[in-house]
């Protein structure tokens, strides 16, 4: 068993505080460290990023503006056979934005609860992926990431959702 394979080889040179593989990195440091405060507080958000460190692609969140009440979005590479190559899952970064969708829709939603759902849809994705290739309608849609969402809700305390409440 290599006990270093985490670092490459190299734990001198290079550690792995979050439990990823080498092949899921960080845009910016407020994707390093909300993601790690969502490991820590989450088991569901820790079995997410679990599912993208033991993925063989390479997996990046970042924080980003996005337009109008968009608050999330993965981005998916394909290889050349259809299947899932990596990509990117950016999570806004206006605070304000989240104040403002939190008093509209009458339920949280922040940077946290934000991340967990797009990682629930790219974990989901990759997890159907071993049943046939990703295609319009064979993905992790609302309705599947809305179940860690929930999940992820009750372990912080927030209000439970609901397809309709999401727009849907």
């Amino acid at each position: 068993m290599n006990l270093y394979a985490y670092a490459g080889n190299d734990p001198i040179s290079y550690d792995d505080p979050f439990g990823l593989a080498p092949d899921t990195s960080f845009a910016d440091d407020r994707a390093r460290a909300e993601t790690q405060q969502c490991i820590k507080e989450s088991q569901t958000c820790a079995a997410s990023v679990a599912t993208l460190a033991s993925d063989k692609n390479m997996w990046t969140i970042s924080t980003g503006s996005l337009p109008g009440s968009e608050t999330g979005e993965p981005s998916y590479k394909f290889s050349s056979n259809g299947s899932l190559a990596g990509g990117t899952i950016t999570v806004e970064g206006d605070d304000k934005k989240y104040t403002d969708l939190t008093n509209k829709a009458g339920y949280e939603i922040n940077y946290g609860t934000t991340l967990n759902h797009e990682l629930a849809h790219v974990a989901g994705n990759i997890k159907m992926q071993k049943s046939g290739p990703i295609t319009p309608k064979h993905h992790c849609d609302e309705k599947c990431a809305l179940k860690a969402d929930n999940a992820y809700r009750k372990e912080m305390g927030y209000k439970q959702i609901k397809l309709r409440d999401q727009g849907q």
